[in-house]
């Protein structure tokens, strides 16, 4: 094999995270699947506004505690303007919301970015409009707003 690449070593290292902060956010798949632990998930995989990275939001349906398990699903039911009780993933797809993005570093010492709430539209607004552009420098993340790993109930 011949490979050609221009390797450049300022990339080596580069942050390529979602700096922490509210964005338009659109559902491209959702996948019905199973948790580690067993229990049905909803693989939900996110284009975040103005960047090439995706987000995957997994939505665990806990048994043991329907009121949080409905309290996220009307959060994305809101946000995305999807009719509520309405689980026919399709109607999902290519809906447009907002998320509250943080990072958080994951059990690899690996730094994430993760979804912390879904926006309603009422609180959409004031967010920039819809672009496929990537913005030419993102920030940098703020430490302080680096969440540590909590213990996942599932």
């Amino acid at each position: 094999m011949n490979i050609k690449w221009n390797y450049n070593p300022e990339d080596y290292g580069k942050s390529f995270l979602i700096a922490p902060g509210n964005y338009r956010v659109r559902i491209e798949t959702v996948e019905e699947t199973t948790s580690r632990s067993g229990r049905d998930m909803l693989k939900i995989t996110l284009k975040v506004n103005g960047y090439k990275q995706k987000l995957i939001h997994n939505l665990v349906f806990l048994e043991e505690n329907p009121e949080l398990t409905n309290r996220n699903i009307g959060e994305i039911f809101e946000s995305f303007g999807i009719t509520p009780g309405d689980f026919e993933l399709s109607h999902w797809e290519n809906k447009d919301g907002a998320a509250e993005i943080f990072n958080k570093v994951d059990n690899n010492g690996d730094m994430r970015n993760n979804v912390k709430k879904f926006i309603p539209r009422s609180k959409q607004g004031l967010l920039p409009a819809w672009t496929d552009e990537q913005p030419p420098v993102q920030a940098p993340v703020n430490p302080e707003m680096i969440e540590p790993d909590a213990e996942i109930p599932f």
